[in-house]
């Protein structure tokens, strides 16, 4: 069985576009973002993952997920990342609302602690 460290848990409004938190994944194997949504009343809005090494400077994810459209009324979708292969130090999630002005989108994430592997 694998070991897993939470990571971010939070609600977002789908009404305005923003930046999610930062997930430190320094000490993880393989990270997992799973997003929900309820309450959209338009379906243009997009999330796209991104990655940095400084905090700073977020660049879009080279490797999957891609783009995800915000294309119903509510919905999810899980991704994950293979950290021994996508070196990076910090993941965030970008909405960008497009005409949405009502919504909600709920992040939770976790990790595979490299350092505690599998049981």
């Amino acid at each position: 069985m694998a070991t897993f460290k939470d990571g971010l848990n939070k609600s977002y409004s789908l009404a305005t576009s923003f930046n999610s938190d930062t997930w430190d994944v320094t000490d993880l194997r393989g990270a997992s973002i799973q997003v929900v949504w309820t309450g959209a009343n338009a379906t243009d809005g997009t999330l796209v993952p991104q990655v940095s090494n400084d905090n700073v400077t977020f660049d879009d994810a080279d490797t999957p997920p891609p783009t995800l459209l915000i294309a119903a009324a509510s919905g999810s979708r899980t991704c994950g990342f293979d950290l021994q292969k996508l070196s990076v130090r910090y993941i965030r999630l970008v909405f960008a609302a497009g005409t949405n002005t009502a919504g909600t989108l709920n992040v939770r994430t976790w990790g595979l602690d490299k350092n505690l592997g599998y049981k």
